[in-house]
């Protein structure tokens, strides 16, 4: 193993010690922030193994920074005219609803994520002419679902929209690619709904499986090496 691989592995592994000493002490944005950096690194490096370590170590931290939002009870509505963003942060659910767009949620996320304020955004555009609410959500790609408006909005409602929009994305997965080719397309759609635990645990799948066919396959050549010899 080269020196910058050695070096590159301990730096993961240690990110992924940091994320989970910021997750025990209740930290869901350091640990988010280091969680990410270690999979990230693992996913450019194509080490599997440790990236479904740095998945498992995001997915906690995200689950617990969504209860919080969730638990609040408080939800707030975004639909001010373009332009207007005159609006306070606030810990709980948020609905973006026209004229706003995906855009818009992301970058409401994002914004609460640095201000480390915990919330939940989903974005709806217009109502189709069958009655349905088209959910969302933008990211390196566009990831959209379709679902039946709900007679009431609560903050449970938005946990099972946000798993709708992780569902389709799950979907549009080719489930015979092989397991490098879906951990390449669950990694581009968790970037895009970075707070459903549905697509985490479809990428950390994804990454086990990846690594075990790796590990496969290195036995296979240590086999055929030592046949040779």
């Amino acid at each position: 193993m080269s020196a910058q691989r050695t070096k590159r592995n301990d730096r993961i592994e240690s990110l992924i010690d940091l994320a989970k000493a910021a997750c025990a002490d209740n930290d869901w944005y350091d640990a988010e922030r280091h969680a990410c950096e270690a999979m990230e690194l693992s996913y450019k490096g194509v080490d599997f193994l440790r990236m479904s370590l740095a998945v498992e170590a995001l997915r906690d931290c995200r689950s617990n920074r969504r209860e919080e939002a969730v638990a609040t009870g408080a939800m707030y509505a975004f639909d001010s005219p373009i332009g207007d963003d005159d609006h306070e942060l606030a810990t709980g659910c948020w609905l973006i609803e026209p004229p706003r767009v995906a855009a818009d949620a992301r970058d409401l996320r994002e914004h609460a994520t640095n201000e480390k304020i915990a919330m939940v955004t989903i974005a709806r555009e217009p109502t189709t002419l069958t009655g349905l609410w088209p959910l969302a959500a933008l990211g390196p790609m566009v990831i959209r679902a379709k679902i039946r408006p709900p007679s009431e909005i609560t903050p449970a409602w938005f946990v099972s929209a946000l798993e709708a929009l992780g569902e389709s994305a799950i979907d549009d997965v080719d489930p015979d690619a092989g397991a490098i080719d879906r951990v390449e397309e669950l990694y581009l759609r968790l970037q895009t709904i970075p707070d459903s635990l549905s697509l985490h645990e479809a990428l950390l799948d994804a990454c086990r499986q990846a690594a075990a066919a790796d590990a496969k396959a290195a036995s296979g050549q240590a086999d055929d090496q030592t046949a040779a010899a």
